[in-house]
């Protein structure tokens, strides 16, 4: 056993059972590189996501903030910082859901950045190549997050689109990150790696996460080999080039500062 962790669940354990039972699904509205590509706009519901998942992430009709769901309760964190708690009726463009049933729990050693943060969670996993659900809660010494305005047509591409976001820097206090790590071979499809949304414990304050410093939280965990992807059928999106994608950019824009 790991000195810096409780593991509740064999990971071993759980492998194996991905061929004996059917485990939850992820389901996505869309692909990263279509919304890199400026694929803002969106007749998909939230009410649509909710009937797939009630845990995930995601952005809204013409990039309009940052969205994290948690227990079926969707948030957006817009631009100016606020939080709501929004409608139904709402359009996604880009989102990621699934029902949560975390398979493993564990208590992680404090963590001064978002880079220890996911080596520490890639050592405690078995495998890269399923998806794996990421809940993690606890008390955080500082959150750097971030949200994007609204965009106006003609739609820039994601890269410049976030060159307008607003940064927001918290310090002391409690929440939980919702996130998802994707293999490598579906890069393009979401974002290879880590993909994490914050939200403080007074539901006031969150966004995209950037950097973390950890002094103390769990973290659940569901692996999945189940995916499904709802694709746009708006005209933009038919004739969109998607193959001239800029995965290099689509990994500038998670981690840009």
């Amino acid at each position: 056993m790991k000195t810096f962790a409780y593991l509740l669940i064999s990971f071993g354990l759980l492998c194996s059972q991905c061929k004996a039972q059917q485990l939850p699904t992820i389901f996505q509205i869309s692909s990263i590189s279509a919304l890199s590509k400026a694929c803002y706009k969106s007749d998909i519901s939230i009410a649509t996501i909710l009937k797939h998942g009630d845990f995930g992430l995601g952005t809204f009709d013409k990039l309009d903030g940052e969205m994290i769901c948690i227990n079926k309760k969707v948030y957006q964190i817009s631009a100016d910082g606020s939080v709501r708690l929004v409608k139904d009726t709402l359009k996604t463009p880009f989102s990621v859901v699934t029902n949560f049933k975390p398979q493993a729990l564990f208590k992680l050693k404090p963590v001064r950045n978002l880079r220890e943060l996911e080596a520490l969670l890639d050592s405690l996993l078995d495998t890269k190549n399923l998806i794996a659900a990421l809940h993690v809660k606890g008390k955080f010494k500082l959150i750097k997050a971030r949200s994007v305005k609204a965009q106006v047509e003609p739609f820039p591409p994601l890269i410049e689109a976030v060159k307008q976001q607003s940064v927001f820097e918290f310090t002391d206090l409690e929440g939980e990150l919702v996130g998802f790590r994707f293999p490598d071979a579906m890069d393009g499809i979401n974002v290879a790696g880590y993909h994490f949304h914050f939200m403080s414990k007074d539901k006031k304050k969150g966004g995209h996460l950037i950097n973390c410093e950890i002094t103390d939280a769990l973290v659940e965990v569901q692996l999945t080999h189940n995916f499904q992807m709802l694709l746009p059928t708006d005209k933009n999106y038919l004739k969109m080039e998607l193959s001239k994608a800029n995965q290099s950019d689509i990994h500038k824009i998670e981690k840009q500062q």
